[in-house]
């Protein structure tokens, strides 16, 4: 009995150690992580890389989740004017987040659901969006298709 309870307490004081640690698909210490899904954690974080990526106008950087072989002929700022009928230096991505990752069934497409607020600059229009990004798995690595996804 005493065993028990002993390995009780341990279990609780581990949860709440662990607890701060948590994110939505992984425990994350630094730069340590611990994936409970590791398709839907890289989805995740790179999602979120691509929209730091835009928010800050690097749109290499952006283009680069794009599979090598269309890389050339992304052009990321001129698919944000086509999507948003807005020049991409006159948009401020104020705040985003990833709300969920969906992986089908074989495991080889993806889709992650994000909500951002965008400020169109010299404008007091600001625009609440959601937004899905498409990833496809080849050769055990996912890549963006940016065409559908913006």
């Amino acid at each position: 009995m005493k065993k028990m309870r002993y390995f009780l307490i341990l279990v609780f004081i581990s949860g709440i150690v662990i607890f701060p640690f948590m994110s939505k698909y992984g425990i994350r210490v630094g730069n340590w992580t611990m994936p409970f899904d590791a398709d839907r954690m890289y989805i995740y974080e790179s999602t979120l890389e691509f929209l730091e990526s835009v928010k800050y106008k690097d749109f290499k950087t952006a283009a680069s989740f794009h599979h090598p072989d269309k890389f050339k002929e992304r052009d990321v700022p001129k698919l944000i004017e086509s999507r948003f009928f807005v020049k991409p230096e006159l948009l401020d991505l104020a705040n985003h987040e990833v709300l969920h990752v969906d992986v089908n069934s074989r495991g080889d497409r993806a889709r992650a659901r994000c909500r951002a607020t965008v400020k169109v600059l010299n404008t007091k229009e600001i625009r609440d969006l959601d937004i899905i990004f498409y990833w496809m798995k080849e050769s055990s690595k996912w890549y963006m298709t940016l065409e559908s996804s913006l």
